[in-house]
């Protein structure tokens, strides 16, 4: 097993990864609610957000793919959420949907309105802490370890870059995901519920997990 920094060619495993981490342990995620439960399409719009030039916490070089035996296996990003993009991604997925979707202003209008539940439970994210997100294996690659080598290294990633805190979100009721991120030494700092949000996907909302690094 090795990990190594994303590249333009991964944007196939990415975007899986991206869509398969927004369901967590449910059927159905943002993503899917966003673009219209049609998976070929949000695939698609996804690898445009991982290779595109507009920045966003979407894009191939905030990622690290675990391989195994030269297969790419795993994948997580990190990223500062002050940096251009990250914090308010917006025109990099406008100019996806224009591209892959054909959408215009009044279709994400629409598609915004579908998330509007969802957006209940997220929190702006603290000054200064490091956020891992988008954290997903392949199903013939589980039970190898691979999120936690990657979350070391995510980890250190961050703190080569001057942080000192990390933070990672996911559902309220993902008990694998959140043994594995407290295994890399995550504990859990607090949750934020809406009915909202759980009559949307089913469950009732987001826990957010922190550790120092």
């Amino acid at each position: 097993m090795r990990i190594r920094p994303a590249v333009v060619a991964d944007a196939p495993l990415l975007a899986w990864v991206m869509l398969e981490a927004s369901r967590g342990h449910v059927a159905r995620g943002a993503w899917d609610v966003w673009a219209g439960d049609d998976e070929p399409r949000t695939l698609r719009l996804l690898e445009r957000l991982a290779v595109q030039e507009v920045p966003s916490f979407c894009r191939f070089d905030g990622f690290l793919v675990a391989e195994i035996d030269g297969v790419p296996a795993a994948a997580l990003s990190g990223y500062d959420p002050a940096a251009p993009g990250m914090g308010d991604p917006d025109r990099a997925i406008a100019s996806a949907a224009e591209h892959v979707l054909g959408w215009g202003p009044a279709e994400r209008a629409a598609a915004d309105q579908r998330l509007a539940p969802f957006m209940t439970c997220i929190t702006v994210p603290p000054p200064a802490v490091w956020i891992v997100e988008w954290v997903a294996t392949r199903p013939a690659f589980r039970r190898h370890g691979l999120v936690h080598d990657l979350l070391r290294a995510v980890v250190e990633v961050g703190r080569r870059r001057g942080f000192d805190r990390s933070q990672i979100t996911l559902f309220i009721g993902n008990t694998a995901a959140e043994s594995a991120y407290a295994r890399a030494g995550y504990g859990v700092a607090d949750e934020k519920r809406h009915p909202a949000f759980e009559r949307l996907l089913g469950v009732p909302g987001l826990v957010r997990m922190v550790r120092d690094i």
